[in-house]
């Protein structure tokens, strides 16, 4: 999971709590929001300030997580996670509107194991559809949008193996979110493939992008799936994305 999406959730997890009470989950789902002030210049933002305040949402071994968040001073920010009965198959949500001189952010993630319960070999394909809306007030577009400071849409899907069965985590919705962005990351943890989208780059517009990720897996053996939606807003702009993922099982 080295390449992962991680912008804002490598910040967020600075300063995180130990987990509380440990629970053992082999799926789950979880979000956060974040709110910043921006302060632009060459940039829509040259640079942002620590986190204001942040919501989070998941349970341990959840099927669904959803949070939202308004306030006055900064916008709204909403996230949800949803895991289906057929495996691999998810929806996920964002949606981030910011005022001016702020940088919200809306994240959503899911987590899965699957094993292969068959007596032949299978190819797992393992495919997303990111679909995204976004509105950039016209002040902004004449900036560059430089290292990711700008306003858009991010995705990315991951096929990996690691040495332990269930992954550990706490009680709280912050606990949850950080288990499921893997504030420590498992032993032995190995990706197999993966695929990222990040098609929006602050302007207006609407559109879609297609990800797959692929394996082959043994009779027994197991792989997780882990799937991520953020949607980052600056200065006025807004998001609104989706993100559905299936699993297509073959024999190989």
């Amino acid at each position: 999971m080295k390449n992962k999406i991680l912008m804002i959730l490598v910040v967020t997890m600075l300063g995180m709590p130990a987990v509380a009470s440990a629970e053992l989950i082999q799926f789950g789902t979880g979000n956060i929001l974040t709110f910043r002030q921006c302060t632009s210049g060459e940039t829509t933002c040259d640079s942002f300030g620590p986190m204001l305040f942040s919501t989070w949402g998941g349970i341990p071994g959840e099927l669904l997580s959803e949070v939202s968040q308004a306030d006055v001073a900064y916008g709204e920010a909403y996230g949800s996670a949803v895991l289906t009965e057929e495996p691999g198959a998810a929806e996920l949500k964002v949606i981030t509107v910011s005022l001016p001189a702020t940088r919200n952010g809306s994240t959503s993630v899911i987590l899965q194991r699957y094993t292969n319960a068959g007596e032949s070999t299978e190819k797992l394909t393992f495919e997303a559809e990111l679909t995204y809306t976004q509105t950039v007030p016209a002040e902004n577009a004449g900036f560059p949008d430089d290292a990711g400071m700008g306003s858009g849409a991010s995705a990315e899907i991951v096929i990996f193996t690691m040495d332990v069965d269930a992954i550990e985590t706490g009680a709280t919705a912050e606990e949850v979110y950080g288990a499921l962005s893997f504030e420590q990351e498992p032993a032995g943890l190995k990706d197999l493939d993966a695929a990222r989208a990040a098609p929006s780059s602050d302007e207006t517009g609407e559109g879609t992008s297609t990800l797959s990720a692929t394996t082959i897996i043994e009779p027994g053996d197991s792989v997780w799936l882990w799937a991520i939606l953020q949607g980052i807003v600056v200065n006025g702009a807004t998001v609104n994305a989706s993100l559905e993922t299936t699993l297509d099982r073959s024999a190989d």
